[in-house]
């Protein structure tokens, strides 16, 4: 007598199979994924996302910044970080804040709880790398466009300090240890001492 057997796993599509059993039998199944659900909260998203108190927040080209729970799939805000059809920078994340820089040559500190900015520094030339942070939140460090690192307190938002390079500053510069390093499109690395200034 023919039998059917249905196998059904959460986030797959459900399988059935008719056999006929016997004294030796022995069934395999190829499950497929399938998606629990979607959400289409921003028209494109071409950069990374990045994950901030539990939360998935993303830059869009509509010029907004999202934060969304995935396990609701909601948008918990949606923030207006530059202009329709501008690339803003990649995003960087420390505790419970975001970090975003703009075509226009703006720097924010954004609040992952309830996307509102701490304080905003403007810079003077689009910026484009990720910004980067101390391991101690003190400082940020944001390259541009026009080939200028500077150095932004962040407490304040006020900035302290700055190095030209001879191009533009695409990547996220880091901290290591008191020195500063960035690279430039200029073939060269750049280590600013944060002790000595």
């Amino acid at each position: 007598k023919d039998a059917n057997l249905m196998v059904a796993k959460k986030s797959c599509e459900t399988m059935q199979k008719s056999f006929v059993p016997d004294e030796h039998w022995e069934l395999h199944f190829e499950l497929r994924r399938r998606p629990m659900g979607s959400i289409t909260p921003a028209p494109t998203l071409q950069q990374p996302m990045v994950a901030a108190l539990g939360k998935v927040v993303f830059a869009s080209r509509d010029g907004v910044l999202y934060s969304m729970d995935p396990v609701k799939k909601i948008v918990l805000w949606p923030r207006i970080v530059g202009r329709f059809g501008d690339r803003v920078s990649n995003l960087t994340t420390q505790r419970d804040e975001i970090y975003i820089g703009n075509v226009i040559g703006e720097v924010t500190a954004i609040s992952a709880h309830t996307g509102k900015s701490r304080w905003v520094a403007k810079v003077g030339s689009p910026v484009l790398a990720a910004p980067g942070i101390s391991r101690d939140s003190k400082w940020l460090a944001v390259g541009t466009t026009a080939g200028t690192v500077l150095i932004i307190n962040n407490e304040t938002g006020s900035i302290v300090s700055r190095f030209a390079t001879e191009n533009e500053v695409l990547a996220r510069p880091v901290f290591a240890g008191e020195m500063l390093i960035a690279g430039s499109t200029d073939n060269h690395v750049y280590g600013y001492s944060m002790l000595k200034k």
